[in-house]
């Protein structure tokens, strides 16, 4: 039982330092290419996708982006937050 309790630690410690591993990654990744394709629609096809300028990614794995309130995409993503 002890083993057991051990090994879910260390496992839970691998996942959080593999996750936090991803998250600096991708952070890097957005500071040098600022531009990615913003995807919404996802069940659809073709792909609904639209060149966008990243802001920010959070600790959260979540990228944010800035786009006029009368963006098309901003409706997209009302209809369905799957992105």
């Amino acid at each position: 039982m002890k083993n057991k309790l051990l090994i879910e630690i260390l496992i839970e410690k691998i996942l959080n330092l593999f996750a936090k591993n991803v998250i600096d990654k991708l952070k890097v990744l957005v500071k040098k290419k600022s531009i990615c394709f913003f995807y919404t629609q996802l069940n659809q096809q073709p792909l609904s996708t639209k060149p966008m300028s990243t802001q920010k990614v959070g600790d959260d794995e979540n990228i944010w982006f800035m786009s006029s309130i009368k963006c098309d995409k901003n409706i997209e993503v009302v209809k369905n937050n799957e992105v």
